[in-house]
């Protein structure tokens, strides 16, 4: 497994969006992904363990296979150890599947902005949640967030938006957390 050490920032979009933000996404995207991602037994809060599919395909032909692993350092940041697996493999690891968690479904617009490049997912089975994060070199690096979308606010630090809680399979019970104000 490659191993990184992840440094991210993450917001909360309001929706539903603006022509002129949906307008300059599709514009300036690269790429469009349509990930199902599944947390395996063992993971908790603070270390995960995943496998995931990725499309490039609204129907999910041709999927990519991979395996992640993640802990957490500090907000914000963590040490990923990922891997693109064989079809055969992630067979092999959803059988450790977490039966506490559900599946998490979630569609990833990828595009730049002013040089950086951010991930827009959208979250159809979370109540269509919007967030929008951003890798960075380093926890100092400026940040030009694109002005035609509208941030609700920072969720970086926020717990509940991670996506191990978002695949919860009483998320329910919380999912007022995602309500717009």
């Amino acid at each position: 497994m490659a191993e990184n050490i992840e440094i991210e920032r993450r917001w909360k979009l309001k929706k539903p969006l603006s022509f002129e933000a949906i307008h300059q996404i599709v514009a300036h995207t690269k790429d469009v992904q349509y990930i199902n991602q599944i947390y395996l037994k063992g993971s908790n809060e603070d270390h995960t363990e995943r496998v995931r599919t990725i499309s490039h395909d609204f129907f999910g032909k041709n999927p990519e296979y991979w395996h992640t692993k993640k802990k957490l350092i500090e907000t914000g940041v963590n040490q990923e150890d990922e891997e693109q697996i064989s079809e055969e493999q992630y067979k092999e690891l959803l059988k450790k599947a977490d039966p506490k968690k559900e599946p998490i479904i979630k569609i990833r617009y990828v595009f730049v902005y002013n040089d950086q490049e951010f991930e827009m997912d959208i979250f159809p089975g979370r109540g269509g949640l919007m967030v929008l994060e951003l890798e960075l070199d380093s926890k100092d690096q400026t940040i030009e967030l694109p002005p035609y979308l509208e941030i609700v606010a920072e969720i970086t630090d926020e717990k509940r938006y991670r996506n191990y809680r978002l695949a919860d399979k009483d998320w329910a019970e919380f999912g007022s957390c995602i309500q717009q104000k």
